[in-house]
């Protein structure tokens, strides 16, 4: 069981997932069900890329904003 610490941005507000086996960028949005076009996940304030496992450090997911 893989359990990992996260938390969302801009609101900060942390959650803690648990998922069975390893866990990726892009499984991590997924059960939070969370947008992929509109999210990045961060580990130690370093962009992963969705295919990613996931390790230790500090996890952030990011909400991107944009506007014209």
């Amino acid at each position: 069981m893989t359990r990992i610490r996260v938390r969302l941005l801009p609101d900060g507000e942390e959650r803690i997932i648990e998922a069975e086996g390893p866990l990726t960028a892009g499984r991590l949005l997924e059960l939070l069900r969370l947008s992929r076009e509109s999210h990045v996940v961060m580990v130690n304030g370093r962009p992963v890329p969705e295919p990613e496992l996931l390790g230790e450090g500090e996890v952030v997911i990011v909400r991107v904003l944009s506007g014209g």
